[in-house]
């Protein structure tokens, strides 16, 4: 399974973005080192201020501003009271907010097309998935709008909070062309920057960190009917 992206991440893309499907008005692009921040809660579940001060290369008074920028934008809370080390006193323990933003995530397989619908924490909340036999652009995207419609009318009261969408496709990437060179059931997509094409059919932007994981868990998810 092949996707325009060389990184797995368990969360969001949050990295500058040009986009123009990109809700500026929700979302505040982040720096470097809230990015830092952000990507160390996701992959180590919640921790207090002092282990984040610990982990990355800035001094306590910088990570307390910045983290307070993240709560107050809504990405971080703050949870209970835990022990931060071996000594000293219970800290507040510092939580991902997964309500924050939604991402979907896009899997055009060899004779089915999945949609999954994960929270700001990387979480799965729902999938939907559809065979196909005939994989043409138009009817690929009538599907796919039909399943993103159901999951965000069944899981999103604010769709202000849909952040992007990741894609995954089967073939070899075509490297700095955004380009796929798709098995030849998939020939209508042969070729297409179909990142490009998706952002523009979905209105979404691309949350492109996303698609290692979509792959994976569309197959874990239906096995062998989708081999």
């Amino acid at each position: 399974m092949a996707s325009s992206i060389q990184e797995k991440s368990t969360g969001l893309r949050l990295e500058p973005i040009r986009s123009p499907y990109f809700r500026r008005d929700t979302f505040a692009e982040n720096s470097a080192a809230e990015r830092e921040i952000l990507g160390m809660v996701l992959r180590q579940g919640a921790m207090t201020q002092s282990a984040i001060v610990r982990g990355i290369d800035r001094s306590q008074q910088t990570v307390s501003r910045l983290i307070a920028r993240l709560i107050e934008r809504g990405s971080l809370r703050q949870g209970g009271r835990v022990q931060s080390g071996k000594r000293g006193q219970p800290g507040t323990s510092l939580q991902i907010v997964p309500e924050y933003a939604y991402t979907f995530g896009v899997a055009i397989l060899w004779d089915a097309i999945a949609v999954i619908l994960m929270d700001f924490s990387g979480q799965v909340i729902d999938r939907r998935i559809s065979e196909v036999t005939m994989f043409s652009h138009d009817g690929v995207v009538d599907k796919l709008r039909a399943m993103q419609h159901e999951l965000t009318e069944q899981w999103i009261s604010d769709e202000s909070r849909i952040f992007g969408v990741g894609f995954s496709i089967p073939g070899t990437f075509i490297r700095g062309t955004g380009q796929v060179n798709t098995p030849l059931a998939l020939d209508e997509w042969a070729n297409m920057d179909i990142e490009s094409v998706l952002e523009d059919d979905l209105r979404l932007h691309p949350a492109q960190n996303n698609a290692p994981i979509i792959a994976t868990d569309v197959l874990d998810a239906y096995g062998d009917q989708l081999r």
